[in-house]
């Protein structure tokens, strides 16, 4: 089955934007949850079972 891509997704160049199926084990949206180690959800302590997932930002420090 083909994934539906929204035109957000389709013009963004830095490619911020991923939909998919997470009942799908094969789509692309499951491997990026399953292989990042960024990937959280608000409020999933509290057993909501939210459908959006982020990626947390990398900063990086500057020493001096």
């Amino acid at each position: 089955m083909g994934e539906i891509t929204p035109a957000c997704a389709q013009t963004c160049p830095t490619q911020a934007f991923t939909f998919g199926d997470l009942m799908d084990p094969n789509s692309r949206v499951t491997d990026i949850i399953n292989r990042d180690p960024r990937a959280y959800q608000v409020l999933a302590e509290l057993n909501t079972k939210p459908a959006v997932i982020y990626l947390k930002r990398i900063v990086e420090k500057q020493l001096g």
